[in-house]
C-alpha cells in the first residue's frame, strides 16, 4: 500500500512543472518495479532500452560492471515514454533523466545519484511517508515480488545479485522447515518409486 502511495502521490503536479512530475514519476516507477539502484537510474541511456522479442526490455549496468537485462512492465514502460515526450533528445547514448532548470527548461545533462535520493526524499515527503531511502525501495521490489509469488532466482536476477543468499537477505525470509523443497522433492520421488 505504501508503495502504491507513493506512486501516486508521484503522478500528482510538483508545483505545477508537467517534465519535473513526469521525470520524477518515471524514476520512482522504474526503482519500484525493477529493483534498480540509484546508481544505476542515474547512468541509464536511451540506448539501454530494447526489445526481446515483443517485450521491452533495460540494459542495466551494475555493481562490478555487471550487465543484466530487466524487462520493463507495461506500467514502466509508459512512464519512461511520457518522459521522452518531454526530454529534448532521447536517443543514443544521451542519459535518460537528466537536469530540470528552475525555470522549467529539460537539459541534456544526466542527473547524479545523489538527485535520485532527492527525487526519492521528495516523493516520500509527498506520499506522507518518513525515512525513504532508494534501496529501501529495492527492498521493497524484492519483497513484493517474493510476496506475489515469485521465485528467489527470478528476484536474484532481476535485482543482480551473485547470490542467492544475498537475495534472501533482501526479502527477510525465514526458511519454512514444515514445508521445504527439500520434503516436497523427496516425496514426489519415493510417489514415483
Amino acid at each position: 500500500d505504501e508503495i502504491r502511495h507513493l506512486i501516486s502521490a508521484m503522478r500528482r503536479s510538483t508545483g505545477g512543472n508537467t517534465a519535473i512530475t513526469t521525470r520524477n514519476t518515471a524514476i520512482i516507477v522504474l526503482m519500484v518495479t525493477c529493483g534498480l539502484r540509484r546508481d544505476e537510474i542515474s547512468t541509464m541511456v536511451w540506448s539501454d532500452l530494447g526489445k526481446q522479442g515483443r517485450n521491452h526490455v533495460l540494459r542495466v549496468h551494475g555493481k562490478g560492471e555487471k550487465l543484466r537485462t530487466v524487462k520493463l512492465p507495461e506500467m514502466t514502460l509508459a512512464a519512461i515514454e511520457a518522459w521522452r515526450e518531454q526530454h529534448p533528445l532521447p536517443e543514443g547514448n544521451r542519459p535518460i533523466f537528466t537536469r530540470i532548470w528552475k525555470n522549467g527548461r529539460v537539459t541534456t545533462s544526466g542527473i547524479t545519484d545523489r538527485a535520485v535520493w532527492i527525487v526519492v526524499q521528495d516523493a516520500a515527503k509527498r506520499a506522507g511517508l518518513q525515512k525513504v531511502s532508494p534501496h529501501d525501495l529495492r527492498r521493497s521490489f524484492a519483497r513484493g515480488a517474493y510476496e506475489a509469488g515469485v521465485s528467489f532466482e527470478l528476484i536474484r536476477q532481476a535485482l543482480g545479485h551473485s547470490t542467492i543468499a544475498t537475495t534472501e537477505r533482501y526479502v527477510n525470509s525465514v526458511l519454512e522447515l514444515d514445508k521445504s523443497a527439500t520434503d516436497i522433492w523427496a516425496d514426489a520421488l519415493e510417489e514415483s518409486e
